[in-house]
């Protein structure tokens, strides 16, 4: 098994499937979503997208032809992107991160493009696999905040686990909408997971308003 990814050949209610740590990353409900999204659930959208996790699991379940991704923030659809279409150059981003990794370092890192293609979803990637307590926050002008764990090391990024992820939502569509935006969607199966609602420690471009919420 490969650090924090997904175990090959196994029935979907015993995978793991997860890309980056993330707080609220449900990698680990897939028994629950067995138990709870339909056979035949029609398209699926997974509105708030996050990490991913609902949605590699609905790629396994139901294939990616049948899957929609959203989230409203650029810089976590930006590495979603380049997972789907560069797993490849994307390693080696990380790769080239990790060797140089140190709090200096991080910080510098934490200062660059996070939404350019290939290179900022490296950038992001070595952020997110290092963050103390893997705090995914972002600040109200939508830079990357989280501080580095102590230790300075980065986890182990194998690369055919990346190759099995990209193959896993080949065919998933990724859109970059503000959740209101999905309100007519019609004929398929919603999953509303949103994030940090109500929640006052700083996650601040990502906090959903709860009476918004209710009346979408």
């Amino acid at each position: 098994m490969a650090r924090g990814f997904t175990v090959a050949n196994q029935p979907s209610g015993a995978r793991r499937l997860k890309l980056i740590p993330y707080i609220g990353c449900k990698s680990g409900f897939s028994h629950v979503f067995d138990s709870l999204v339909p056979d035949d659930p029609g398209r699926v959208y997974d509105v708030f997208g996050g990490g991913g996790g609902f949605s590699f699991y609905a790629c396994d379940r139901f294939g990616s032809e049948n899957v929609e991704y959203n989230d409203h923030n650029p810089v976590i659809c930006n590495l979603m992107k380049v997972l789907k279409k560069d797993p490849q150059g994307l390693h080696e981003e990380y790769q080239g991160h990790s060797k140089r990794s140190s709090p200096e370092y991080f910080l510098e890192v934490r200062r660059g493009d996070l939404e350019d293609g290939t290179e900022g979803a490296g950038r992001f990637f070595y952020l997110a696999k290092t963050a103390f307590s893997g705090k995914i926050r972002f600040n109200t002008k939508n830079r990357f905040n989280s501080p580095m764990r102590k230790d300075a090391g980065c986890p182990m990024v194998e690369l055919d686990s990346l190759l099995s992820l990209s193959r896993l939502i080949r065919r998933m569509k990724i859109t970059n909408k503000d959740y209101e935006e999905l309100g007519d969607i019609k004929g398929g199966f919603v999953y509303l997971d949103p994030p940090y609602l109500n929640n006052p420690n700083g996650h601040d471009n990502a906090t959903v308003d709860a009476g918004r919420f209710l009346d979408f």
